[in-house]
Formats: structure tokens, C-alpha cells, sequence
């Protein structure tokens, strides 16, 4: 049965070694605007889990198809949000079997869908099979870049990405923004030299039933294929964070873009782009413009959001509970009485590392 307590945990170790890996190397939670996962979702722990754990009870008695389930949300989120309900479960002294039980739900939703590298400890995010990734070096209409191409290139990825940061705000990005890859394209633009392929993927783009605002945005799910050669590259837990080892410009060989499955040429990328520089810029000031109850209420439909459709193949509302809604009304952030984080590098470490791993009964204090 999904979800259920199991002795077999090792894989949590893997987990936390890439989790603390990028939490102390890329992600700093006191640079996320509006709000982080210390001030905003104690609030409503609770409250979340409540509403979380109707989606293992309808997926236990539905006996729901695991595959289907995965395909609903992309990997970056299930390891985002499996640390954020972690943080939920020791806000809410949840015990040790049921903070398992969860934690194995994502788990499982996870290794359904990633083909290798599970929790990125190599710096990969892989979903395609070889045999898709052949389907899209064959189908795809890559072209060769002009100069200039592969800054329009990065500068559209920015535009996207500031996008998504805009309707999910800076904590729930996960949702929104897949970098996949590195895939070996070697084959087919390789000739003497290893070529690797990366897609970057956007996607809900258009949300009327969050912001009614991004009816007009020129595409709901944006796609950008580009192929190196010479260098390196790797991702983090959360796919939005990556590096390469070498210049990805001067690395560029082929490259296609793709708006709601239609390849877009170059005059339409850098119409394209226009249009999401722009939309992106609107959607950042409409989100921090909010008054601070407001935005609690936005942050909590932000969060169900990169839930819909996995709540709606189950055929649950994906919108917040009224108890959430409720929770979060009239509160104070209050950060410092959930994290007493000791000084030093290496002991907060260990102390992020106890205080997700839901193995432990170590809480915040």
C-alpha cells in the first residue's frame, strides 16, 4: 500500500546529502521574497498536513495509479515539497511512523519518475528514457545558432524564470521551472566530440484561477532545447539551479524552441522574449504589491497550486482548506520561535540535517 511505514529508509540519507549539499552551497532561504518556508508555512502545519494527507488517503483507496500520479508534478517539486512537508510534520510533533508514512509517499511518486539520480547527488535530472530522448534528437527541428543566438537564448530562460518566480514566488518555483538533462546527444551532433542535450521546461504559465491576469500570457507551457559541445554541466535538487564548466555560449551547437508544442523561429524568439520580459516585470510588481494578509492567502494558493493536478486526478479540489485559510489569518511571522539555528557552517548543517530527517524526533524548538 502506498504511503505506508516501511523499515527500508537508506534512501533518506541520499536525500539529505543533496538537500544540505545545495541548501549551503545555492540556496540562501533569507534572499526569498516575499516570504520563506521559516516565516510562512508554521502557520498552517497542521493545517497542511491535514490537507495533504486526503491525497494519500484517496490514492490508498483508489489504489491510483502511482505513474499517474508522478507525471503531475515534475521532480523538482516532489523533492522541494517533500522538505517543505518534512518541516510541516516536526512543526506538528507528527510521530515517526507518520512522518515515514509521508515521506515514503514521495518517495515513491519520485523513483516512478526519475530513470537515474533520484535525489541529483550527481548532478543529473533525468526523466527521458533513452529511447524519448532519440524521439527528441530525431523530431525536434534544431537549428544551427547565428551570432548573438545563444545570448536571445539565455536572456528567454531568464524572462521565463522571473516569470515563474513572479506566480509561484521565489519559495514555490519548484513547481514551475524543469532543467533536464544532461542527456548524451553525442550520436547525433557529436561527430569526434560528446555533445549533451538540455530541455528546459515552463509550464502553467497561465493561471485565471490564481492570477486572472495571465489569460493574456502568450503561452501556457514554453520549452527550450539546446545542444553543447565542450562542456560540462550539472543541476542541483531543484533543477532551476545548475552550472556548467565552460562558456554555453561559445558551447551552443544547435538549439529549438517550442511555445505549447509549436517551434518558434528566431523573429519569434525575440518577439517572444519581448513579451515575456514584460509580463514578467507585471506579474513580480502584482505579487509584491499585495498587503501582507493578502499575500498570506495568495502564498497559501501558491502552494496548493503545483498540487492541482495531481488533487484533481483524484478528483479532490485543489484549492486551500478553510481551516488553512483561517490559520494564517491575522498572524505575525514569527520565524525565530520555530528555528534556534546554532552559529557556524558546519552545526547549522547538522542541525538543518536533524531537523528534516524524519527518522528523528528532533524539533524545532
Amino acid at each position: 500500500m502506498v504511503g505506508t511505514y516501511r523499515d527500508d529508509n537508506a534512501w533518506i540519507d541520499e536525500y539529505l546529502d543533496s538537500l544540505m549539499h545545495a541548501r549551503f552551497k545555492s540556496m540562501d532561504s533569507a534572499t526569498l521574497t516575499p516570504f520563506n518556508e521559516c516565516e510562512f508555512n508554521p502557520l498552517y502545519s497542521r493545517e497542511w498536513l491535514a490537507w495533504f494527507d486526503e491525497i494519500i488517503i484517496a490514492t490508498e483507496k483508489q489504489d491510483a495509479d502511482l505513474k499517474n500520479l508522478s507525471e503531475a508534478m515534475g521532480p523538482s517539486a516532489l523533492r522541494a515539497q517533500l522538505f517543505f512537508v518534512l518541516l510541516d510534520l516536526k512543526h506538528a510533533r507528527k510521530n515517526a511512523r507518520e512522518r515515514l508514512r509521508v515521506a515514503n509517499f514521495f518517495k515513491n511518486l519520485l523513483f516512478v519518475q526519475a530513470k537515474e539520480d533520484a535525489f541529483v547527488l550527481h548532478g543529473k535530472n533525468v526523466i527521458h528514457s533513452p529511447a524519448q530522448v532519440s524521439e527528441i534528437l530525431e523530431k525536434t527541428r534544431f537549428q544551427s545558432p547565428s551570432p548573438g543566438l545563444a545570448k536571445n537564448l539565455g536572456r528567454l530562460y531568464s524572462s521565463a524564470l522571473h516569470l515563474a518566480n513572479g506566480l509561484y514566488s521565489d519559495i514555490y518555483t519548484d513547481y514551475g521551472v524543469e532543467v533536464y538533462g544532461a542527456y548524451d546527444a553525442s550520436e547525433k551532433f557529436g561527430g569526434k566530440e560528446k555533445a549533451i542535450l538540455l530541455v528546459k521546461d515552463f509550464y502553467d504559465l497561465r493561471q485565471p484561477d490564481v492570477w486572472p491576469q495571465t489569460c493574456s500570457m502568450p503561452c501556457n507551457q514554453l520549452r527550450i532545447y539546446a545542444v553543447y559541445k565542450g562542456i560540462r554541466f550539472w543541476t542541483e535538487i531543484i533543477s532551476c539551479h545548475f552550472y556548467y564548466d565552460g562558456n554555453p555560449a561559445q558551447a551552443l551547437t544547435h538549439w529549438a524552441v517550442e511555445a505549447d508544442g509549436k517551434p518558434v523561429n528566431e523573429k519569434g524568439l525575440a518577439a517572444l522574449n519581448a513579451v515575456l520580459e514584460t509580463q514578467a516585470v507585471e506579474q513580480w510588481k502584482r505579487l509584491t504589491s499585495l498587503g501582507f494578509e493578502e499575500m498570506k492567502q495568495k502564498g497559501l494558493e501558491q502552494r496548493c497550486r503545483g498540487f492541482k493536478k495531481l488533487r484533481e486526478t483524484l478528483k479532490l479540489d485543489w484549492r486551500p482548506s478553510e481551516a488553512m485559510r483561517a490559520a494564517v489569518k491575522n498572524k505575525a511571522f514569527e520565524p525565530e520561535k520555530y528555528f534556534c539555528v546554532p552559529e557556524g557552517e558546519e552545526e547549522k548543517r547538522k542541525y538543518w540535517r536533524k531537523l528534516v530527517d524524519p527518522r528523528l524526533d528532533f524539533y524545532p524548538k
